[in-house]
């Protein structure tokens, strides 16, 4: 074998004889550049006749680059032209792979032990990436209460835009706390990331219980409630127990896992409780899960009869 544009020595390895070649030589070496089968007759001093058959083919080294390649921008790609004694890239680098982050056409010429030579071409393609920021800045919500907000891609360009909420589309809505990060996608398959950051901010409320009630059916003022609104007090508590106590420190109301709400009636008995002071504990945690405990007195004021 021999390479493209290349030539081969044959050689008969009988010495001091006469030699006949099918080329019409005569020499005991011969030099040849084509594709063919050569013969070789010998005639040795003892007139003793040997032949033999040879048949010479090119050796095409074989060099391949891969399928054109493309990459976005920032990004790079890495061709490798394969193990061979010498590689010169059109860049006049000559090591074996190639770092390329730029549209450009790259050549590569391999040369292997034997001196046999290939070539190999790719194009490569820088596709633009797209560019993202979203209209918010961190901020923070009270998602134990269920408060959410919203994030929004600030040029969306009509690309595909993937939350880790899980959304898509130009705006998500936010209702973890954490990181909330945008994809968005161009037709090339390259992507934009942005992120803003939702902090847990809940507000430390607490709520007040009266000191004076009167349970006269009057429909004024009839229940030791507390003072605020108990939608609200409901979201941002849990009440584990309230109790009521005479002031002889005997238990005359309980009740669990509800806000306070005592009509001024013996819970044991139903029979109304009488003019006086009494003493309550309120034990419940707070919206961040933390035990808090309140108590107070109560003053409970019957008219007469009642």
């Amino acid at each position: 074998k021999f390479c493209s544009f290349g030539q081969l020595t044959l050689s008969a390895n009988e010495f001091g004889a006469e030699y006949a070649w099918s080329t019409g030589e005569s020499d005991r070496e011969i030099i040849v550049n084509t594709l063919d089968t050569f013969w070789v007759k010998v005639t040795t001093a003892e007139n003793c006749e040997l032949s033999d058959t040879t048949i010479v083919y090119e050796d095409t080294l074989l060099i391949d680059l891969g399928e054109d390649a493309s990459f976005c921008e920032g990004d790079s790609v890495i061709i490798d032209a394969g193990d061979f004694v010498t590689e010169i890239w059109n860049s006049s680098d000559t090591s074996s792979t190639l770092s390329v982050n730029q549209s450009d056409t790259i050549t590569v010429l391999a040369i292997d032990s034997e001196g046999c030579f290939g070539i190999d071409t790719m194009v490569v393609t820088q596709n633009p990436t797209p560019s993202l920021s979203l209209t918010q800045q961190d901020s923070a919500i009270c998602d134990l209460i269920g408060e959410t907000t919203s994030a929004s891609v600030l040029n969306p360009e009509d690309m595909d835009i993937i939350w880790s909420t899980g959304e898509s589309g130009e705006t998500t809505t936010v209702s973890d706390t954490g990181w909330v990060k945008a994809t968005k996608t161009n037709e090339f398959e390259c992507s934009a990331k942005d992120s803003v950051f939702v902090d847990r901010e809940c507000e430390e409320k607490t709520f007040t219980l009266p000191n004076i009630f009167t349970p006269d059916d009057d429909g004024t003022n009839e229940t030791f409630i507390p003072i605020e609104d108990p939608i609200s007090l409901s979201t941002y508590f849990s009440v584990i127990q309230f109790i009521v106590y005479n002031r002889w420190g005997r238990i005359v109301y309980m009740s669990k896992d509800k806000l306070p709400y005592w009509e001024g009636i013996y819970q044991d008995t139903g029979e109304s409780c009488p003019s006086g002071t009494y003493f309550w504990i309120v034990d419940y945690r707070t919206i961040y899960g933390e035990p808090k405990k309140l108590n107070g007195y109560v003053q409970l004021v019957r008219k007469s009869g009642t």
